[in-house]
């Protein structure tokens, strides 16, 4: 059992800090504009780099609750897998969901899911179609939906680090909280640098973009792992998430910190 502590800084900018206990994970935000601890076009998982044939994965999930002076509960998970076949596929993608309620009241509450399906050209270069949902019930933009297509190719390895650049074009859907949408073409791009710290520890760093008419986010996700016993592994991430359009009276960055215990199979 760890401490988990959320923080959201309201729209008026008063501060609140509430502490609730869940299993594995400890989580920190900070702003209204949704965040999620990947971002949503390269992946830490396998985009970019071509893996051995078969399935792999990764599975957390945190829930805390309490009663007696207060009553709330937090539940958070979250799945991520990819498949890579024997010829020049490699199929990967995420599913993510947390929330918090007090006095059986929602007060935080978000979900993402992504799909990917990528083919490599050659051992370094790949072309990748991705699907993506967001959704998050307390920030700026409450929904977004994105279809993207790309090229990605990894600039360097070695054995201990890599990086790699994608890059492409699609369609988002966005929606406000004040109930306005808007559906815009799109550009995006990121890097991601992968850094082998030991034989049982990992660094990464990712930044993307994605450019629209309507809004353009910018996205920093640094992750950090270290294994502890077999399949299982601590694993830390900080996320920088800013819109730069929003409804009003909501803040355009996020801050958001997981630290916690990942299962990998």
């Amino acid at each position: 059992m760890s401490t988990t502590l959320i923080w959201r800084r309201p729209p008026a900018l008063a501060l609140a800090v509430r502490a609730v206990v869940v299993a594995g994970v400890l989580v920190v935000t900070s702003g209204p504009a949704f965040a999620e601890s990947a971002a949503a076009q390269i992946d830490f998982g396998a985009a970019g780099k071509k893996e051995e044939a078969g399935w792999a994965g990764a599975v957390a999930f945190g829930y805390s609750q309490r009663s007696g002076n207060s009553e709330n509960a937090a539940v958070s998970g979250e799945f991520n897998w990819s498949y890579q076949t024997q010829g020049q596929w490699l199929y990967d993608g995420r599913f993510f969901a947390m929330g918090k309620t007090e006095s059986n009241v929602t007060t935080d509450e978000r979900y993402e899911a992504s799909a990917a399906a990528k083919w490599f050209i050659n051992d370094v270069s790949y072309l990748a179609g991705r699907g993506v949902f967001r959704q998050d019930n307390f920030a700026g933009v409450r929904k977004e939906y994105l279809g993207t297509a790309g090229y990605g190719r990894i600039l360097f390895e070695t054995d201990r680090q890599n990086l790699t650049a994608e890059g492409g074009g699609g369609i988002r859907n966005s929606e406000q909280q004040d109930g306005s949408s808007d559906t815009n073409p799109i550009a995006y791009g990121g890097l991601k640098y992968a850094l082998k710290l030991s034989e049982n520890a990992d660094f990464g760093q990712l930044v993307t973009m994605e450019y629209g008419s309507d809004n353009t986010v910018l996205s920093s996700l640094t992750e950090l792992r270290a294994g502890i016993l077999g399949a299982i592994a601590g694993k830390a991430t900080f996320e920088i998430r800013r819109n730069s359009s929003v409804s009003a009276d909501t803040d355009k960055t996020d801050y958001f910190t997981v630290v916690g215990l990942e299962y990998k199979f």
